[in-house]
């Protein structure tokens, strides 16, 4: 037997021997923390932290698969998602958030702590309704049952979603008279009820929209107050250590290979418009100005050894014929990788498309044109923000349903204004978060310029809707119209997209993968190898 621990025999033998004669004090459940309200706030943070941690799993395998960032962990999806790669996902919802969240429940029951209470079942109902989305039917986030914890079972998606839409209207209820205690730290809404509140109507909506139910869906609509800011945004911070950067700025900003942005998202805001979308200098940094083909090191192309338009495979072209290939742009300098190209790296740092300031907390991209992997000095510096439901969703939302009624012009309104409300939030979060790149000055063939030069004007958002407006009069399946421009509003919150996708079964004309046999667009993925 180990030392240590026969130690720790000899430690509990004697504790035993010991047990009549020493008052150890034990008047609590050492096992379940105390009921007094200070209690709650550790717990409370955790779980919200919790909450974060899981959606950005979510965001891992989300992502990838709705081209917002390059696909390369296989050339299909049954071997880029494996059921091992959504353990972290299942883990982080069940044993980290989801046991956090029942515990603090249940105290802030037993305390009468409304508010910490009626906050985390709005986190608990979209973590719920998160875990339907991916996997289907599986098992209530509520573990206070023993039964429950050692045996768990699958309940009916249909009926978790449900649930949850009543823990919301209960949240909502507790919330709209409460005057007790409020947490030390509010990760999300600083403690405000009315914030609290929005959230919770707006997961409502969401949901009513997701389940078809266009009655509910105008009926919480009409109990929205629009003057409300985004529904719900974690901000990250600049720390290193503790790290709590955006992901993405780590990856990308520090020394380590990073990750590949998705050459079809940046074609498309960049190329397949008259107009460049205004959004892509803030989701996209480049390192140069136009891809240099001197060094055939550098690609992994499937087709052909550098970037050609000429080695297209077919089953791109038939799927839209000018559809990118091996780059997102040779002459404007986006370069990451095709959908499923899972060839490995090559020395691209130098000409890799890094993560922007939106939504990483990255640089904005001022044509100063360097590679950014400098140890985390630049840009915002990973004080980014994670958009769960900012406010431009719910213009979005309204266009979508008014469509789906039929009701076109009323539609276009709405489509109008999500798409300029989305723009405008972009170019706020970006210029909030690095200003520097703003007033820096930079060397140009016109002179001498401020960063500010390169962000869009008015005029440029304005003739970028009205192509899209236009496109959006003269098509025939205006929600293909809608489906790209959420497709793209969505960066930063892969599942939006996801659902969006399988909801509406567009995009259409998404880059498909570089298999011409590829396998179909998973609906669902596999259950996790720790289920």
């Amino acid at each position: 037997m180990p030392l240590q621990r026969c130690l720790v025999v000899s430690l509990v033998i004697v504790m035993i021997s010991c047990s009549d004669n020493i008052d150890l004090g034990l008047q609590d459940d050492p096992n379940r923390p105390g009921t007094d309200i200070t209690d709650l706030d550790p717990l409370y943070q955790s779980a919200q932290l919790s909450f974060i941690n899981f959606f950005e799993e979510v965001e891992e395998f989300a992502s990838p698969i709705v081209r917002h960032r390059a696909m390369t962990g296989g050339r299909f999806y049954n071997s880029a998602i494996p059921p091992e790669s959504m353990d972290a996902i299942w883990s982080e919802a069940y044993a980290e958030f989801g046991s956090d969240a029942d515990a603090l429940i249940g105290l802030a029951e037993e305390t009468s702590s409304d508010f910490h209470r009626a906050s985390m079942q709005i986190l608990q109902a979209y973590v719920a309704m998160t875990l339907v989305d991916i996997f289907g039917d599986v098992p209530s986030l509520s573990t206070r049952s023993a039964e429950l914890i050692f045996n768990p079972v699958a309940v009916n998606g249909e009926l978790t979603y449900q649930d949850a839409d009543e823990k919301l209207v209960e949240a909502i209820e507790l919330l709209s008279s409460y005057e007790g205690s409020l947490p030390a730290i509010d990760l999300f809404h600083s403690g405000s009820s009315d914030a609290w509140l929005h959230t919770a109507t707006v997961l409502r909506l969401r949901r009513a929209l997701y389940v078809g139910d266009f009655d509910l869906f105008d009926e919480i609509l009409s109990s929205i107050d629009m003057t409300m800011d985004g529904a719900l945004v974690f901000t990250y911070s600049n720390s290193r250590f503790p790290e709590s950067r955006h992901p993405d700025y780590v990856r990308s900003y520090e020394t380590d290979d990073a990750q590949h942005q998705s050459n079809y998202l940046m074609w498309l805001m960049s190329e397949s418009t008259e107009k460049s979308d205004p959004r892509i200098r803030y989701y996209y940094n480049r390192p140069v100005s136009a891809i240099p083909l001197d060094n055939t090191n550098r690609f992994t192309c499937v087709y052909s050894t550098i970037p050609d338009p000429a080695a297209t495979p077919a089953h791109y072209e038939q799927c839209r014929e000018e559809m990118p290939y091996c780059v997102g742009s040779l002459s404007q300098g986006y370069y990451g990788r095709d959908h499923g190209n899972a060839n490995g790296f090559t020395p691209d740092g130098d000409i890799r498309t890094a993560p922007g300031v939106y939504p990483a907390g990255g640089k904005f991209d001022n044509n100063s044109f360097f590679a950014v992997q400098r140890g985390g000095v630049d840009g915002g510096q990973g004080a980014g923000i994670f958009p769960l439901l900012p406010g431009f969703y719910i213009p979005f939302y309204q266009a979508e349903v008014l469509l789906e009624q039929n009701q076109s012009a009323e539609a276009r309104i709405h489509f109008e204004a999500a798409i300029h409300q989305s723009i405008a939030y972009v170019m706020e979060v970006g210029e909030s978060l690095d200003p520097l790149s703003f007033s820096e000055l930079v060397e140009t063939t016109a002179g001498t310029l401020p960063g500010s030069s390169f962000a869009p004007s008015a005029e440029d958002v304005n003739s970028y809707t009205d192509e899209i407006l236009k496109a959006w009069d003269e098509s025939i399946d205006k929600l293909e119209i809608l489906a790209n421009q959420f497709h793209i509003a969505t960066y930063g919150n892969g599942l939006e997209a996801y659902n969006m996708i399988r909801r509406l079964q567009r995009p259409s004309s998404l880059q498909p993968l570089t298999v011409s046999d590829g396998d179909a667009f998973p609906l669902s993925a596999f259950y996790p190898a720790v289920h």
